[in-house]
């Protein structure tokens, strides 16, 4: 930092003279308005008339002059500190008290990273970019953010910004999120699990993704129609229908259901090797491990 006080004074004199001159302009003005009067009367010649007139001129635009010296007093002062452009925390102090730094010097004083709001980058495979691009120009994209430990209490941002470019290399495209971030619960550098929400299909019937098998018409998964048998044992069971299927969205290893099921009927998660249309079958409780 540059000791200030030189350019603090360099200020107040640059605003003295403002003052100044402006109590000049104003007699001046007066004297204006009085001799207009008197030449009307012939009591003063027209050459002291112009030059009065001349003086208030002259002092308007001294005025100018003093209003842009005031300003180049304030940015000289201002030059005399260092300002982040962004709000945020200070990193490590790379610079003590007592070095010598010069303009353009390629040593960093202190790195200062924005928490509120704050960005998360994150990259998506380029077959969503269609996806991505609709819901940005819509203004109603959602973005989540799980933070690893607690992924029970998610932060909530929005969709910022896409990349202009995909990366050949990888088919992905970087996708910023905005987080308001007031709890300070997101830090720069964090690993998180990001999801975005591009659509939203209500009353979606989805199955897990295994149930959903690929024959030679096409995809299909087994319902089961239960059937009362007392040989059972109370167990219950019935004989399973092979169901052609138009699959959806797969998330998460569900995959959404368009055509083919309804919400009512059992689907065969497992074990569909063994599995041919109309074959009895008995519902288990599935066994846990050890």
């Amino acid at each position: 930092m540059i000791d200030p006080r030189p350019f603090e004074v360099a200020l107040k004199e640059a605003k003295a003279r403002l003052e100044r001159d402006t109590a000049l302009l104003s007699k001046a003005e007066e004297d204006m308005n009085r001799y207009g009067r008197l030449i009307e009367k012939n009591v003063i010649s027209k050459e002291q008339n112009e030059q009065i007139q001349t003086n208030v001129r002259a002092l308007q635009a001294t005025i100018k002059l003093d209003e842009a010296g005031i300003e180049r007093a304030r940015i000289d002062l201002d030059y005399t500190g260092i300002k982040s452009p962004i709000s945020g925390k200070v990193g490590s102090i790379l610079v003590n008290e007592g070095n010598v730094v010069k303009a353009n010097d390629d040593r960093t004083i202190a790195v200062i990273n924005q928490i509120q709001p704050i960005y998360v980058t994150f990259s998506v495979p380029e077959r969503y970019l269609p996806g991505i691009s609709r819901v940005l120009s819509q203004g109603k994209s959602e973005v989540t953010a799980f933070i690893e430990g607690d992924e029970t209490s998610p932060e909530k941002g929005e969709l910022a910004a896409i990349d202009n470019a995909v990366d050949k290399t990888t088919g992905t495209i970087k996708v910023k999120g905005l987080f308001a971030n007031t709890n300070n619960r997101l830090w720069p550098g964090q690993f998180l699990r990001v999801s975005l929400k591009l659509s939203e299909i209500k009353g979606a019937l989805v199955v897990p993704s295994k149930a959903v098998q690929t024959g030679v018409n096409g995809e299909f998964v087994y319902v089961v129609n239960f059937s009362p048998s007392p040989d059972r044992g109370g167990v219950r069971g019935g004989v399973v229908d092979l169901r052609l299927v138009k699959a959806g969205q797969i998330i998460d290893g569900q995959t959404v259901l368009e055509k083919g099921v309804n919400a009512d009927e059992s689907v065969v998660t497992d074990g569909h090797v063994l599995l041919t249309p109309g074959r009895a079958v008995e519902i288990k409780e599935s066994q846990k491990a050890g």
